[in-house]
């Protein structure tokens, strides 16, 4: 290799590495069962933006206490997630759900992110339980029979990015 490629196989690498990073950013998640008043960790959603524009996320759980048996403490409050983007701290994004839908999905949840990939914001932010990983319907009319659930919550991340219709 000559002198000159290494140069411009560093600065190829340089840009490579600097558009990567400035293509990820994370979503900070809360939860709350007491009509906001106090919160406590989730989990983070990092979302990422691939080679072709697209978006991906991905969750990982941050909760230290046991979030199945609050839950089932709960059941007749609110399960609200608020999550704080990494480049807008000021900004809170809310979602809410029964804790009884949580519990009958087996602390699956399914989180729906839009962004604008341009500007690299989170537009909203919404939380569903996993139907897949419930077993049998989700139904919140019957929730004083759902056992406590252990083990720490798990997710799946839907990113929608803001699309530009053609003129």
């Amino acid at each position: 290799m000559t002198p000159w490629s290494c140069v411009i196989y560093s600065l190829a690498l340089c840009v490579f590495a600097t558009i990567v990073s400035a293509s990820e950013w994370t979503v900070n998640l809360d939860y709350s069962l007491s009509n906001g008043d106090s919160w406590s960790s989730l989990g983070v959603i990092v979302l990422k933006r691939s080679f072709d524009g697209n978006y991906t996320g991905s969750y990982k759980s941050t909760t230290t206490d046991n979030l199945g048996v609050r839950l089932s403490e709960a059941q007749s409050n609110m399960y609200q997630v608020r999550g704080k983007s990494s480049i807008q701290p000021n900004k809170e994004f809310l979602s809410s759900t029964s804790p009884c839908l949580i519990l009958q999905s087996r602390l699956f949840h399914v989180f729906w992110v839009s962004v604008d990939g341009e500007r690299q914001v989170v537009q909203s932010l919404t939380v569903f339980p996993d139907s897949v990983a419930a077993e049998g319907q989700l139904d919140s009319q019957h929730c004083t029979a759902n056992p406590q659930v252990k083990g720490e919550p798990k997710a799946i991340v839907h990113v929608q990015n803001k699309a530009v219709l053609p003129r």
